[in-house]
C-alpha cells in the first residue's frame, strides 16, 4: 500500500483565534463523510491540544483496509491534493498545523513555538504510527512552514532516507517578517551530519517549489542556492494557494512517474 503524508501550515488572519478550529471541524467532518477518513489520537501530554482533529488518515494507516468509492467535491486547495491521492489507491494522512497552539484558554501564534510543536507532532507520528509499517511508497507533502517539519524528520530519523520514495515542499515567498540576520522563511538544509550523503539523496528526491519573490532568487545573492537545499523550482506565484493550483498537475505527474518507477 502507497502511503502519502499530507502536512499544511494553516496562516490566518490575527484577532480571529478560535476560527482554525471551526474550519478544521468541517474539513474533518468532510474527511469522514466522503473518504471515511479518521481521527488518529496524538498521546502527548506535551504536544499543543489544538492537534485535536488535526490528524486524519484512511484506514489503510490503521491496518483496516476500506475501499474510497464516494464522490467528493472539494473546494479547500490542499484537499485536493488529499482527495486525488486517494481515488488514486494512496493510503493519506492528512496532518494539519492550526495558526494558533491552544494551551488551555491562552492561544499562541508565535512562530518558534508552533515550529517545536510542528517538530513534535512529526515526529510523534514518524515514531508511532510511520516508520512501525510497511509501505513500498511513502511520500511527504509539506506545505507552507509544515515544511519545517518535514525537513526535521529527514535529519533526525536515521531510516527516513531508505524508507521515504520522495518529499514535494511548498515554499512561499514569506512566511514571517524580515530581519537583518534572518530572512523571511529560510530554506532548510539536508543533514548530512545524521546520515552519509542526505543531501545527495535529498537533491535526487525531492520536489520544493519556492515563491517567486523568496530571497533565495535575490540577484543580490553572490552564489547558487546550495544543493542542501534540495531540488528547487522557482515557482510563477508567491502565494501558498496559488502555488498549489498552479503546481497540482505537475506534482501529481511526479508522484504517478514515481510510483510506476518503484
Amino acid at each position: 500500500m502507497e502511503w502519502l503524508i499530507c502536512i499544511l501550515d494553516v496562516v490566518e488572519q490575527k484577532g480571529v483565534q478560535r476560527m482554525h478550529d471551526v474550519i478544521r471541524y468541517f474539513q474533518a467532518a468532510e474527511m469522514k463523510e466522503h473518504l471515511d477518513m479518521i481521527n488518529i489520537n496524538v498521546y502527548r501530554d506535551m504536544i499543543s491540544s489544538s492537534f485535536e482533529n488535526q490528524v486524519m488518515a484512511t484506514p489503510e494507516i490503521m491496518g483496516n483496509p476500506h475501499p474510497v468509492t464516494k464522490k467528493l467535491e472539494l473546494h479547500d486547495t490542499w484537499l485536493h491534493y488529499v482527495d486525488w491521492a486517494a481515488k488514486n489507491g494512496f493510503a493519506v494522512m492528512d496532518v494539519n498545523i492550526p495558526f494558533y497552539l491552544t494551551n488551555g484558554e491562552e492561544a499562541n501564534d508565535d512562530f518558534e513555538k508552533r515550529a517545536g510543536a510542528t517538530n513534535q507532532l512529526t515526529a510523534y507520528l514518524w515514531d508511532n504510527y510511520i516508520e512501525p509499517n510497511d509501505h513500498p511508497f511513502l511520500l511527504f507533502i509539506g506545505i507552507g512552514s509544515a515544511y519545517q517539519g518535514v525537513m526535521h524528520l529527514l535529519n533526525t530519523r536515521e531510516t527516513f532516507s531508505t524508507l521515504t520514495s520522495g518529499l514535494i515542499n511548498f515554499i512561499p515567498s514569506s512566511l514571517t517578517p524580515s530581519t537583518v540576520s534572518t530572512p523571511a522563511n529560510p530554506l532548510i538544509p539536508a543533514s548530512d551530519q545524521s546520515v552519509f550523503h542526505l543531501s545527495k539523496w535529498y537533491r535526487a528526491n525531492s520536489l520544493n517549489f519556492v515563491g517567486k519573490d523568496h530571497y533565495v532568487w535575490s540577484p543580490d545573492r553572490m552564489r547558487k542556492p546550495s544543493k542542501r537545499f534540495g531540488n528547487l523550482i522557482r515557482s510563477t506565484k508567491g502565494g501558498l494557494h496559488d502555488m498549489l493550483v498552479e503546481h497540482k498537475g505537475e506534482v501529481e505527474e511526479w508522484i504517478s512517474k514515481r510510483t510506476l518507477a518503484g
